[in-house]
Formats: C-alpha cells, structure tokens, sequence
C-alpha cells in the first residue's frame, strides 16, 4: 500500500513497472493531470514539455511554490526520469532565475527539488535584479522580464544548455534567458518545461511515436 502525495488516499501499484519507477500519486490524481507530451519547434529552438497548464497542475504547483509542499516536487518526473535522463544525459540543466530572497521565504529552490531527480549537472546561470514575479504580470506588462533577468557575472556558459522551468505561458522568461545566451554562442540550447499553456499553433518538428527512445517514454498506469 502507496500514499498518494497529494490527495492521501492509500492505493496499490499495478504494474511491473512500478517495481522500478513506484507511483508517487494514484491513479485518480495522475489521471486529473493532462499529460500531453510534446516535441515542438519555438522560435528555432526544441522546447519539450509534459503537461498542458490544466487546472489540476495549477493546484499542484501552487501547493509546492506558495504552500511549501516540497513533498509535491518529484511527483511531476517521476515516470519520465529513465527517458530524460537518457535523453539530456550530455546536457547541463539550466535553470529558470528565482529571487534569491524568496528562495529565502520558502526555505528552498523549487526548480532545484523538481529536476534533481535527473542527477544531471545543474547551474543557475541568471538572477533576477529584483523581486519580480511573472505570475503577478498582465498582458504586455510581462515583457518586462527582459529588463529583470541578468546573467550572473563571472559565470562560465556550458556548451550543451537544457534551459528548465516549471510553467511557459507566454515564453517571456525563457526569451530572455535564450537573448542573453545567444551571444556566447553555445553548441546546443534546449527547453524543457512541466506545463505549457495551449496558445497559437506552433510547427511540430518531432514525432514522440518514432523517437528512437520511446521505449524510456512515460510508463502511465495504463501500461
């Protein structure tokens, strides 16, 4: 018998594979998310992401980042970390800035409790000038991150960058982060966000069905 980390119903696995990877969340709550796994092509870049920004992950992410659920941070990877791992295994995950003082006030780095689980290298490469939280912004007002995101000075840039965040809804962040990362000319530079909120249509560059890795893909509880 499992717990369920966000709803605290007990339940029992089903599967073989839940040997390996054990759920973190029942069945009813990892179906109430809308796992939608994408490959797309942004403004030239890969961005990958899991999740639709659904109203059950708003919840979630709100109960880790502003109710200090750190209990919640692994539950979003946990059935994709064999395939990204393997995926990104040449990579250095970068991640999206946090002000340093509500990194304080929480008493940890969400980014940092969501993706260790990948055991992949991980830098924070940009800072934010001060307290600014894009969440809080409305309509053009969120292009004012491009005037708040700085890289740190005396950092040294690695040349494969996996560029992480939690939420892309307009993408003003990871713009800024990709504007100031453009000049130091890094081999490769990819995205990798939780949830992406549906927008325009974006031109799909990867089919996932004919990945070479699918077989390290999410192993859901349908098998």
């Amino acid at each position: 018998m499992r717990i369920c980390k966000y709803c605290f119903r007990g339940f029992e696995t089903q599967h073989l594979w839940h040997l390996i990877r054990p759920p973190l969340l029942c069945r009813t709550c990892y179906e109430q998310l809308e796992w939608h796994h994408r490959i797309e092509n942004w403004h030239g870049i890969k961005i990958e992401s899991l999740l639709d920004y659904g109203p059950t992950f708003q919840k979630m992410i709100y109960q880790l980042k502003a109710n200090l659920d750190i209990e919640l941070a692994p539950v979003f990877l946990n059935q994709h970390v064999p395939y990204l791992k393997l995926k990104y295994s040449q990579f250095t995950l970068v991640l999206a800035p946090t002000h340093e003082h509500d990194i304080t006030l929480r008493g940890f780095h969400p980014l940092i409790e969501i993706y260790q689980s990948l055991n992949l290298p991980m830098m924070t490469l940009f800072e934010k000038n001060r307290p600014y939280r894009q969440a809080e912004q409305h309509g053009s007002d969120r292009q004012q991150i491009q005037n708040v995101i700085i890289l740190k000075k005396g950092v040294t840039i690695p040349q494969q960058i996996l560029l992480v965040d939690d939420v892309m809804t307009t993408g003003e962040t990871i713009k800024a982060m990709i504007n100031l990362l453009k000049p130091r000319r890094p081999q490769q530079l990819k995205i990798l966000v939780l949830a992406r909120k549906k927008q325009e249509k974006i031109e799909i560059t990867t089919d996932i069905k004919n990945d070479k890795i699918r077989n390290w893909k999410q192993q859901t509880w349908h098998g």
